[in-house]
């Protein structure tokens, strides 16, 4: 999430001959399933959707539906196998695989995991042209995520982004350039630069909508920097 891909896998190496070292037990499997689940995210992340597929699905088979632990994992590796199908085409597959991981995240109170599934979900939603069901499940999900005091977790960054897409398209410029900054704002404190890099581009677009050619520049190049600094694809 921070920029460097790179030092995931040896790390993630190093703790799996760890865990040959150990005898088999419930927790080796959760530690494996936890494995396979950031191998998983990784290649996802890089693209490699076949083979995020495949990692997801061996989380699976070590995660069982015992604990707290084990179900957020899961919950973790369905919404990968979700995101794969996605990336391929197959909309229906990922609208499925999000709803279980959904109905998994809710059972277990996690709701950091519930705004993941949804944003995910909505996501889906839009891809199917159903914006204004997307756009709800967005409030709500901003809305159950506030805090009594009005803060905010961080993830919900990337809420704000997704549905400022939304308006984007429904043309109400001025409310996107709110959410995008809102995003911004709190991926800035996440220190996710992914999500950073994509709120400069989608910045980029609504200084473009609204004729400012200055901002539209200034917006590309703190997008390319960080893309360049961290190694964004």
């Amino acid at each position: 999430l921070t920029g460097y891909p790179e030092q995931v896998e040896p790390m993630l190496q190093t703790a799996e001959n760890l865990i040959y070292s150990q005898e088999p037990s419930v927790e080796t499997k959760l530690m494996q399933g936890a494995i396979a689940t950031a191998r998983a995210y990784r290649t996802n992340m890089q693209g490699e959707t076949t083979l995020a597929a495949r990692f997801a699905r061996q989380a699976l088979e070590y995660l069982q539906d015992t604990d707290l632990v084990s179900r957020s994992l899961r919950t973790v590796a369905i919404s990968l196998f979700g995101d794969a199908s996605s990336t391929n085409g197959d909309l229906v597959d990922a609208q499925q695989a999000y709803l279980e991981a959904k109905q998994i995240c809710q059972a277990a109170g996690d709701i950091h995991l519930v705004i993941v599934v949804n944003s995910n979900l909505a996501n889906i939603l839009i891809e199917l042209g159903s914006l204004h069901q997307a756009a709800e499940i967005y409030a709500e999900t901003l809305q159950m995520a506030t805090r009594p005091d009005g803060g905010q977790p961080v993830i919900t960054g990337r809420v704000y982004a997704e549905l400022s897409q939304v308006n984007y398209e429904w043309n109400c410029l001025e409310t996107a350039s709110q959410q995008i900054h809102q995003s911004m704002a709190l991926c800035q404190k996440w220190g996710n630069v992914d999500q950073q890099a994509t709120g400069y581009v989608l910045l980029a677009q609504l200084e473009h909508a609204q004729h400012r050619p200055a901002a539209v520049q200034e917006a590309i190049q703190y997008a390319e920097r960080l893309a360049n600094e961290h190694q964004l694809l």
